[in-house]
């Protein structure tokens, strides 16, 4: 297994509000993004790949069946960062989106909330594991909007699920073979808000090298404009 990972401040953003995780022993990674336009959004992103990570391992070391130790690690990062905002008046309103890979026996896990992405890459295709939580993701669904309408759709981009914002929060987990899986991608939405999915498997694939093809795709996002910090993961397997 090689891993590849970077995180960019973009061309237009003030600074950096996305957060990584990556721990190559547990097989564990983690992309977070804090919400664009609200307060503390960076600290949010920090606490969710803290917390999540932290309140996972203490359920894995405990013998609980890894789909409830993930969910209880969202649960807990969704109450920590909530708490905190309701106790400093400078982050009220904070939140942010995460999606999780966790590696375990034959099976990769994953989990998120937001919009922040996980790919996985099989004989040269690549399939997205995760369905955005925005209002245009379900106008989709709904038949409302087709793919390239939901690209140029104003506002599409607003969130109905989050860290933080509400006491509780419900998230979603799928669990995937890992046999014949040759490379799994996690990524915030400044990536995929500048690249189509066929030109992120294009650099993703291109590149053997697992952390040439995550600065490759930064860079690609960036001459797209870079509208938003670009967070990504890629893990190669061997």
């Amino acid at each position: 297994m090689q891993i590849g990972y970077c995180t960019d401040q973009g061309l237009r953003r003030i600074k950096n509000e996305d957060s990584l995780y990556v721990n190559r022993v547990l097989g564990l990674f983690i992309v977070s993004d804090g919400l664009g336009g609200h307060r503390a959004g960076d600290v949010a992103s920090r606490m969710a790949a803290q917390e999540i990570p932290k309140a996972l391992r203490r359920k894995l070391s405990a013998g609980i069946c890894p789909q409830d130790a993930v969910l209880y690690g969202f649960d807990q990062a969704n109450r920590a960062i909530h708490a905190y905002s309701m106790k400093y008046v400078q982050c009220q309103g904070m939140g942010a989106t995460a999606v999780l890979a966790l590696l375990h026996g034959e099976n990769i896990f994953i989990a998120h909330v937001g919009d922040s992405r996980a790919y996985m890459i099989i004989n040269g295709r690549m399939r997205r594991l995760t369905r955005d939580h925005t209002v245009v993701e379900d106008m989709v669904r709904q038949g409302q909007l087709d793919s390239r309408q939901a690209r140029a759709y104003f506002g599409g981009n607003i969130l109905n699920r989050a860290l933080g914002i509400w006491s509780e929060v419900c998230v979603d987990v799928g669990i995937w073979p890992q046999e014949n899986c040759e490379r799994l991608l996690l990524c915030s939405d400044g990536l995929t808000d500048m690249l189509e999915d066929k030109e992120i498997k294009e650099i993703a694939t291109t590149h053997r090298n697992p952390q040439k093809a995550c600065d490759a795709l930064v860079q690609a996002a960036n001459n797209r404009a870079g509208l938003d910090n670009i967070t990504v993961i890629l893990v190669a397997f061997e």
